[in-house]
């Protein structure tokens, strides 16, 4: 059994662990009625030869037992309706509603459960067996199991109350495992939720045409270009090293020839010296006169050689020095005078020491002169090698610098540890997986067991009669009483089958002036299985009219009506009840028609197949119900917007879609509201004279009966008050039927009417009265000031172009999907932004639609500066020149000129200056026309989304941008915490808590 419960006329169905949080599609087949149809008769085919079921066949109730004593809650005819449902044999109570036919059920299942007695309740709705099971549970509070909800509860406090929902009880029973369960589930939403997939996914997508294998082709041209530039410049400075070494050794050399110069110029100096002193000593012996003759001339020629040894050691050193000097004026060095200074100082020894150390730094530089040009050579050769090598060209060189600013390298390197990390994250989740199907398998295996042992501890078993049907556990067990709720609306088949589940007594409550049983379309046309499946149990046992079942005495009428005022009671007995019911409540219920007379055929007009058909959509009812719905909900309780026809009831939904209540608001047929009430009542009758309303009629007739049926069933939903649409002209045209009964209470007072052709257009300063209906219907239909029109799939896309054709100052427009085919409206965009108009539109983010969507909303990005993209978007808005306001459920930029078959899309246009004023300020169309800039990285965030839960949700600008693989978690909340779903914001009187 699926896990799934009904919350503000939402179902709500729990997914299995690791589903998608978006793009989930809840399929649900269509009842098989064949299968259901052939378990009731194979059902039946094995009846005892005593059954109750028998009565049907003999067309006779049971005599009802005594009176007994009366229960102070109950009036007189609920207590023997109680005593019906308490006794043994088949009786039937006939309660029209309000009469307090749950009331009874209630009073009898207490009876029933304190003497020990095992019930089956069933009705054909799901509402209205919760409006009992609710009433058992306020009233005997029953300890978990003794009564028992079968099926997928319409009430929440049903649906969720552990004492009584089957599915809670057997979770109860399962607790351990699904606690392991819910830890699984728990494990595998934070792998998911971490899962390294989306940084790959992303990874892959940026990489999407990078060749790293080309990309390092294109990295080794580069590396030899920045290695001849090294090279390059190694050359320059090896070659200056090689110039400065030059320049060492040339000094060297002038140092070493220096030196030289110096030895020589100090030999020199020193042979002077001794020439002049062997010439001294030559003179002086020459002087000499005292020696003899001989000693004197030997010691003279002694001199005199000396002096010519000497004169010659003399010019061997002038000679050195001179070559000394040549030397150093071929190698263009000067020699200053202090070398001179130097030279008459210095000794042999210094001089030498000198020419020495001169020597020593000459070789010195002479060998590093060498090692400069050896290295200036090397260099030389690598960079005429790196030259040589294939060079990158400037393509090569941008693409390098793109892949590297997108950091597309490292990424690649990073790819296979995120492909790694994938891979053994989709391995855990798989295990967790496998234990959670394991897991699911074992429950869903012993669930069966658990609910049948369920169901046969339990004193009262609630359900509905398709499920009592299908669920065989429930089928083959034996039951001392059977109750049926709305059993009118039941097929006799149906019926029988539950009955047959009785061993002492069943009862059969309804009214046959509400629906009847539905039929399906595939049954065969033969007369027998026409009469089995379209008549009601009322009709079989002789119960047409108020007297012959007030005389039955199987049957108790309650004719006590409990749910509404007199001015209800008065309608239901002047079309259904012929007088019967008498008003017990003594508040009023109001009844007004809204009068559609008069406002043309465009919008009042209805739109039929064929000329001959009945059922029909307008749009002033869709409109009308619409506003009425918004403005009554919260504020006065709950809505429901009833109509005869699928198709009326289909194009209001989808016009509520867009509306803050939308969800909470009740729309349908009167089939779909049999069993229900509501505190306001909206009847679209869809009725110009021709439709199934006016038809319906006492009599024979079985489709005028049911018009008056569908007709009863609308109106009496109702608690506090029931707007009637319709067309005033056809009612007062009838002088009998529901459209007659509306012409006498009108002519009377009792019904008001109200022309919405007198509200539209009424301004505040002419405002009707407060506190008067006229004022309520004023206030709920202002936001639609002068209405132009509605129009459908086929119309709207050339009648909102047009608008923006001719727009002068501004264009705002909410569409989720940007598609294909709105390529001419987009053109009429862009021309409106190019000739100065202010064109903004707001989308749905990438990653809430499909690819194809995707690459137009990107083109329309690129054509418009102005698009705004928001978070789970629904709405479908354009504004024009802050006058003309197109709303409704069509996606204006993705929808077909000419679409096809299914979905009936429409648009209201209205020409009202506050309204538009009144959609922008709801919309938030300033914080929208100003994106701020993110704090993080600077790009303008064109992103917007509604976080955090009520009542302090909060819109909030969101960057998004790809930051390093990620996207930038910066946020931004918008400086006024005001728009959807505020006090003070709505423009169609939408209470605060809306």
């Amino acid at each position: 059994m699926i896990d799934s419960e009904v919350v503000d006329g939402v179902l709500r169905v729990r997914t299995q662990s690791g589903a998608p949080t978006q793009g989930l599609s809840f399929w649900v087949p269509a009842m098989d009625l064949r299968a259901s149809r052939t378990a009731v008769l194979e059902g039946l085919s094995a009846l005892a030869p005593v059954n109750l079921v028998h009565r049907f066949d003999q067309q006779r109730l049971d005599p009802l037992p005594p009176a007994g004593p009366c229960d102070p809650r109950l009036n007189a005819a609920q207590q023997r309706a109680s005593d019906a449902c308490c006794a043994p044999g088949l009786q039937v109570v006939w309660g029209p509603p309000g009469t307090g036919k749950t009331h009874v059920i209630v009073n009898a299942i207490e009876r029933l459960m304190t003497a020990g007695k095992r019930v089956l309740l069933v009705s054909n709705t799901n509402v209205a067996v919760d409006n009992a099971v609710e009433g058992i549970i306020n009233r005997l509070a029953p300890t978990a199991g003794r009564v028992i909800r079968v099926g997928t509860p319409r009430i929440t406090a049903v649906a969720r109350d552990e004492r009584v929902s089957l599915n809670r009880l057997v979770e109860a029973r399962q607790r351990t495992a699904l606690a392991r369960l819910s830890r699984l589930e728990d494990s595998i939403a934070e792998l998911q939720s971490n899962h390294p997939q989306r940084r790959l996914a992303d990874s892959e997508a940026k990489l999407a045409g990078f060749d790293p294998s080309e990309h390092r082709r294109r990295q080794a041209r580069r590396d030899n270009q920045h290695r001849a530039q090294q090279l390059t410049a190694q050359v320059q400075a090896a070659a200056l090293h090689a110039a400065e070494a030059e320049g060492n050794l040339k000094q060297a050399t002038a140092d070493e020839l220096l030196a030289h110069l110096l030895v020589a110029m100090v030999y020199e100096r020193i042979a002077r010296h001794d020439r002049d002193q062997a010439a001294q000593g030559l003179a002086e012996e020459e002087r000499t006169t005292g020696l003899s003759r001989a000693m004197s001339a030997m010691r003279r020629r002694q001199a005199r050689g000396a002096a010519h040894r000497a004169e010659r050691e003399l010019d061997a050193k002038r000679t050195e020095r001179t070559a000394a000097e040549a030397r150093l004026r071929q190698a263009g060095v000067e020699v200053s005078h202090a070398l001179y200074v130097q030279a008459q100082a210095a000794t042999i020894a210094q001089a030498h020491e000198w020419a020495a150390h001169a020597e020593l730094h000459q070789s010195t530089a002479a060998r590093a002169k060498e090692a400069a040009a050896e290295a200036l050579a090397t260099v030389r050769q690598r960079l005429n090698i790196a030259a040589a090598a294939a060079q990158p060209s400037e393509q090569d060189l941008k693409l390098l610098s793109e892949a590297e600013v997108r950091g597309l390298p490292q990424l690649h390197e990073e790819l296979s540890v995120l492909r790694q990390s994938a891979a053994e994250c989709d391995r855990k989740i798989r295990e967790c997986q496998t234990q959670h199907d394991r897991l699911v398998t074992d429950l869903a295996d012993k669930r069966p067991g658990m609910q049948a042992a369920l169901i046969a501890e339990a004193a009262v078993i609630a359900t509905t009669l398709s499920m009592l049907t299908l669920k065989k556990m429930i089928a083959a067990t034996a039951f001392d009483i059977v109750i049926v709720d709305e059993a009118a609306a039941a097929s006799l088949p149906e019926l029988m089958f539950a009955v047959k589940a009785a061993r002492t007594g069943a009862t059969l409550l309804g009214d046959y002036l509400q629906n009847g049983p539905f039929v399906d379309p595939s049954l065969p046309k033969e007369d027998l299985i026409k009469a089995v499946y379209t008549r009601d149990c009322f009709e079989i046992f002789g119960l047409t009219d108020p007297a012959t079942a007030s005389q039955q005495p199987g049957c108790v009428v309650l004719t006590e009506q409990w749910r509404f005022g007199r001015e209800l009671t008065e309608l239901a007995n002047r079309v259904a009840y012929r007088g019967l019911l008498t008003a017990k409540n003594p508040k009023t219920c109001e009844i007004v028609l809204v009068d559609t007379d008069g406002l043309g055929r465009a919008l009042s007009g209805i739109r039929r197949a064929r000329p001959d058909a009945v059922a029909g959509t307008w749009p002033i009812g869709a409109l009308i119900a619409r506003a009425l719905a918004e403005y009554h909900h919260p504020r006065d309780g709950s809505v429901g917007i009833v109509t005869p026809y699928k198709e009326q009831a289909e194009t209001t939904q989808e016009l509520l879609a867009e509306s803050a209540c939308g969800p909470a608001i009740e729309v349908g047929t009167a089939h779909t509201f049999q069993g229900r009430e509501c505190d306001i009542v909206v009847f679209d009758m869809v009725e110009d004279g021709r439709g199934w309303v006016a038809k319906g009629a006492h009599g024979s007739d079985a489709w005028k009966l049911q018009g008056l049926r569908l007709f009863n069933v609308a109106t009496t939903r109702a608690r506090q008050r029931l707007y009637l649409i319709g067309d005033g002209a056809a009612i007062r045209r009838r002088g009998s039927g529901p459209l007659g009964a509306l012409r006498h209470m009108i002519d009377a007072g009792t019904i008001q009417r109200v022309l919405a052709s007198d509200l539209l257009g009424i301004d505040e300063a002419h405002a009707p009265v407060e506190e008067t209906v006229h004022h309520d219907l004023w206030s709920a239909l202002q936001p639609y000031i002068r209405l132009v029109g509605m129009y459908d799939e086929k119309q709207i896309t050339a009648e909102v172009q047009q608008r923006v054709d001719s727009a002068a100052s501004s264009v705002w427009m909410w569409s989720p999907w940007v598609g294909k085919h709105s390529l001419g409206l987009q053109d009429s965009l862009v021309a409106a932004h190019a000739r100065g108009v202010e064109v903004r539109v707001m989308a749905l983010p990438e990653k809430e639609i499909n690819a194809e969507v995707r690459a137009t909303l990107n083109a329309l990005r690129a054509r418009l500066p102005h698009v705004v993209l928001v978070h789970k978007m629904h709405q479908k808005i354009v504004v024009v020149d802050l006058r003309w306001t197109f709303v409704g459920s069509m996606n204006i930029l993705s929808h077909p000129r000419r679409p096809a078959e299914g979905r009936h899309e429409v648009m209201i246009q209205i020409d009202s200056a506050r309204f538009a004023r009144q959609i922008l300020s709801f919309e938030l169309a300033n914080q929208m026309r100003n994106p701020p800039r993110c704090e993080t990285c600077g790009n303008t965030m064109t992103e917007a989304k509604e976080a955090g839960r009520s009542p302090d949700r909060r819109w909030l600008w969101y960057c998004g941008r790809m930051i390093n693989g990620e996207p930038c978690p910066q946020t931004l909340e918008f400086p006024e915490r005001t728009g959807r779903n505020r006090a003070g914001s709505a423009p169609l009187k939408r209470n605060s808590t809306s």
